[in-house]
């Protein structure tokens, strides 16, 4: 693991790998308070990680494993104060009710199970405190905002410095692989006013959970998110349009296109992952798609779009 100074006093954590779902990058803040969000080093790190500095507050943005499992690891350090999102928090504490509420309506309540466990190494927890947007411990020095942006979860958390001007964008899609929404509670609508939301903030530095720091072209990279999704959305439309039903469209990939090039369990994953994203797809599009609710971004992109084809 590596800490990279985006200040004296704040500092980008990069884990050693973030493969299986162990690890994300997240910020540690030394302040008036020591306070680590999305610090999750990895079953091998993480504690070396929490007792070398000692954190006040730990903060998950969001319960997705890669975001979580280092939660049982504060748990167990009574020192650290731990916070959930209001929303998520129950989510964390039985390992069933995280299954069920992920794949298990999918049918793969076993295989995910056996993963989440025994690969991702998830353990419930039971001590923690619970946030919202309007409810969260006064953090001055330096000023730490929490910033509401549901839709990659019901109860997803970025996090805005505005004294420095960084922002950790948590799994907003700012990221090569662009916006993730393949669980049945992500929301697409939510998920795109949470990117315009972010996109508003006058950020010179985006701190991201998969996607590195963005210190250059900042609009241009939510823009980028914004692009993405609604090229997917064409996609599927297009495609429903021709006539093809939802195991063709899942199968050519939404998301994860080469599907059968991975290996099992993986594979039964990714394609239950297109799965949901081509149904909050279809369901969007059912009420007019992006257009209904964003109709000056939605023409804005192909607007660029088409100065792209003509240059």
């Amino acid at each position: 693991m590596k800490l990279i100074g985006l200040t004296n006093q704040v500092f980008y954590t990069v884990p050693q790998s973030m493969k299986n779902f162990q690890a994300c990058a997240g910020l540690l803040i030394k302040g008036e308070k020591t306070i680590a969000i999305d610090t999750n080093m990895g079953p091998d790190q993480t504690l070396a990680f929490l007792v070398e500095h000692k954190p006040d507050m730990a903060i998950i943005t969001h319960y997705h494993i890669d975001h979580s499992t280092w939660a049982k690891t504060v748990d167990e350090i009574e020192t650290i104060e731990l916070f959930v999102p209001e929303s998520e928090g129950h989510l964390l504490t039985s390992i069933e009710k995280f299954v069920d509420h992920t794949a298990g309506p999918y049918g793969l309540h076993a295989e995910w199970k056996d993963f989440t466990v025994n690969t991702a190494k998830f353990k419930p927890i039971s001590r923690f405190s619970t946030y919202d947007w309007n409810r969260f411990p006064e953090i001055k020095k330096p000023l730490v905002k929490p910033i509401f942006t549901p839709g990659h979860s019901p109860g997803h958390f970025a996090f805005y410095l505005p004294e420095d001007g960084i922002l950790f964008t948590g799994d907003m899609g700012v990221d090569r692989f662009g916006p993730w929404y393949g669980w049945g509670d992500c929301d697409l609508k939510n998920l795109m006013e949470s990117i315009i939301k972010l996109r508003e903030i006058p950020a010179r530095i985006l701190a991201t959970s998969h996607g590195g720091i963005v210190s250059e072209n900042i609009e241009r990279a939510w823009d980028r998110a914004i692009e993405i999704l609604i090229k997917r959305e064409s996609f599927v439309a297009r495609k429903l349009e021709l006539g093809a039903g939802k195991d063709e469209i899942v199968r050519e990939g939404i998301f994860f296109p080469q599907k059968e090039r991975v290996s099992e369990p993986m594979k039964s994953f990714l394609y239950m992952w297109d799965s949901f994203m081509f149904d909050h797809h279809k369901k969007l599009l059912e009420e007019g798609g992006f257009r209904a609710y964003f109709p000056e971004v939605v023409k804005k992109f192909f607007r660029s779009l088409n100065a792209e084809n003509k240059a």
